[in-house]
């Protein structure tokens, strides 16, 4: 009988090799679908801030529309689609809530103006992260009832 050489691998060490890649696997998999849910919160959220912000600006720079709005706080809200493009059935809700009361606060050049606090939320519930609010304050100032 000659030399006898041993060339590649053992059952062992394969299945061992096997199982680091498997488990490695299952962890990268873990991690992208953990990113893809806080891209599609944070989308979400954005989403959120920019329906607020032109629920603020109707306010703001359509006056005739600010009497619609002034309603105090109401209870229900309105209901809002949180993204139309890839989930239109993610609704939430939108507060706008105008404080009546007409405040003075003196401007950095000493003039005192009258202004009014809107407080505005958005608020609905993620499919993988429950419920999400997301909130707003805007002071209008030369708006007169």
């Amino acid at each position: 009988m000659g030399n006898r050489t041993n060339a590649g691998f053992s059952l062992v060490e394969v299945l061992v090799a096997a199982a680091v890649i498997a488990i490695s696997l299952f962890v990268v998999a873990g991690f992208v679908r953990n990113s893809q849910k806080l891209i599609s919160l944070d989308r979400h959220h954005r989403m959120a801030r920019a329906i607020m912000r032109n629920a603020l600006e109707t306010a703001q720079f359509q006056p005739e529309n600010y009497y619609s709005l002034a309603t105090g706080c109401p209870t229900a809200g309105q209901s809002v689609v949180i993204d139309a493009g890839r989930n239109p059935n993610l609704t939430g809700t939108l507060k706008v809530c105008i404080n009546d009361e007409v405040t003075t606060a003196p401007t950095y050049t000493g003039i005192t103006v009258p202004y009014r606090t809107i407080v505005d939320t958005v608020s609905w519930t993620e499919p993988d992260a429950g419920a999400q609010t997301v909130n707003g304050v805007k002071w209008l100032t030369n708006v007169q009832r």
